[in-house]
């Protein structure tokens, strides 16, 4: 029922309707069953006051809608007021480049030493600049997707 709050005068409405409606049994329970209406000088039969706890119950449950349908519109308004996050800056090349060593070694999942003798035998493809080898990230992995095609094609081939 969120979204589709209900009056009190319509939740009054339906028990009426109940009320109105009762089925045989209802009927039966309250005259042979349980007396007469209003037998134990309440002048409230069971039936009817087992539909007035009911009434009580349909009224909480709508006053908790009520409570949530207006949270989450709060809520709602407050999302519509928060701005978008500012876009995200162009990638540069610096975003793809690795510097030094230890850089390329934890790109590729191997020690500095071993990536070290890898490129100074030119296995990976980097440069030195200033002193320090430079390796795009993009063009090392070209590198070993290329490697690891030639090694499926010998395999295939043999």
């Amino acid at each position: 029922m969120i979204g589709v709050p209900m009056t009190v005068e319509e939740s009054d409405r339906l028990l009426n309707e109940k009320r109105e409606t009762r089925t045989a049994s209802d009927r039966h329970l309250e005259q042979n069953v349980c007396g007469q209406p209003g037998a134990d000088g309440n002048g409230v039969s069971p039936v009817e006051e087992r539909f007035d706890i009911e009434l009580r119950h349909i009224r909480q449950q709508l006053q908790t809608e009520r409570q949530i349908s207006v949270v989450l519109r709060d809520q709602i308004a407050m999302l519509k007021k928060i701005p978008p996050p500012p876009p995200l800056p162009p990638p540069t090349i610096g975003d793809d480049l690795l510097w030094g060593i230890n850089a390329i070694a934890a790109e590729i999942g191997r020690s500095p030493s071993q990536t070290n003798h890898m490129v100074e035998n030119g296995r990976i493809p980097c440069g030195k600049m200033g002193g320090q080898w430079v390796a795009n990230r993009r063009h090392i992995h070209d590198a070993f997707d290329r490697l690891t095609a030639i090694a499926i094609e010998e395999k295939d081939d043999a």
